[in-house]
């Protein structure tokens, strides 16, 4: 206890000095906005750096686990390659090159024509046990990532990108009770009729509540839903999950629903940016509306 007195005796002003420094850097980041934006990004990208690290060892374990299976996948897209080889050697041989190159052109030309990009990146941070889940990814502003952008995986939608530093990015994920996004349902390769807002209520990971389904929709359990497409975040079509149960007794003419998610957010690996190619051009039709 001496030495303990002895030494706060001796550098009590170096102490004080730095308490004194602690004190003047959080009041300068609290109360001024631009050092406070500073510091939270610098916070992020060295948080996101960290996580990084301490992800590449689960990432290496999990490949190990994963291994096996990723082989049997390639075996069968060696199998559809070759499948495809087939049919292109057949129609060359019934038709002709000329007809093969107008074939390889055609898809070309569509590619041009796309709407969305996609954007391969990495989790590199996930929660899931909260209210309000976040997930951190490796692509950020250097990368072409922006707000508002949508976020999916190989098996359907993860979330929809807020936060955006140089080579981090958070995503609001879809287990988040704040998250909202239309839906409609798919039978087979036709779409169907909007139907209903996906909520997430906190409960289970591997479910969602498809709320506002018009009393005037019969849906049928199993049916696939999927995004709607009424916005520039998320193309249509692309999954979210079935509809495991149907709750009745709703207000107002509409009813609830219960749908199993096709992601299982406990092991997102490689998702995607969704990058629309016209979103600037839409947005300012909407923002050349006069104000009512």
């Amino acid at each position: 206890m001496y030495r303990l007195i002895s030494f706060l005796s001796t550098y009590r002003n170096v102490i004080l000095f730095f308490f004194l420094e602690v004190i003047s850097f959080r009041m300068l980041v609290r109360y001024n906005d631009h050092q406070r934006h500073q510091f939270g990004d610098r916070m992020f990208e060295v948080a996101g750096t960290v996580q990084e690290l301490r992800n590449g060892v689960q990432d290496f374990q999990r490949r190990a686990v994963d291994y096996d299976q990723r082989v049997a996948e390639i075996d069968s897209l060696f199998e559809v390659v070759d499948s495809l080889r087939n049919l292109v050697t057949a129609y060359k041989i019934h038709t002709g090159a000329d007809s093969a190159d107008s074939i390889r052109n055609f898809f070309e030309e569509s590619r041009t024509n796309e709407d969305f990009r996609y954007i391969p990146c990495r989790v590199v941070r996930n929660t899931v046990d909260n209210l309000y889940n976040y997930i951190t990814i490796d692509k950020g502003r250097k990368d072409s990532v922006e707000v508002d952008m949508g976020v999916v995986s190989p098996t359907g939608v993860v979330g929809r990108v807020i936060r955006v530093s140089e080579h981090y990015s958070l995503v609001l994920s879809a287990l988040n009770v704040s998250f909202k996004l239309s839906l409609q349902t798919m039978s087979g390769d036709t779409l169907g009729e909007s139907i209903g807002v996906y909520e997430w209520d906190g409960r289970k990971t591997s479910e969602a509540r498809l709320t506002y389904i018009p009393g005037s929709v019969e849906l049928a359990l199993g049916t696939n839903v999927v995004t709607s497409g009424f916005s520039t975040i998320f193309p249509a079509g692309y999954p979210v999950g079935k509809v495991k149960n149907v709750i009745e007794g709703g207000e107002d003419g509409f009813y609830d629903a219960t749908i199993q998610l096709s992601t299982d957010f406990h092991r997102l690996g490689t998702v995607f940016v969704i990058r629309s190619l016209h979103k600037a051009e839409i947005d300012s039709l909407y923002q050349s509306i006069p104000a009512p």
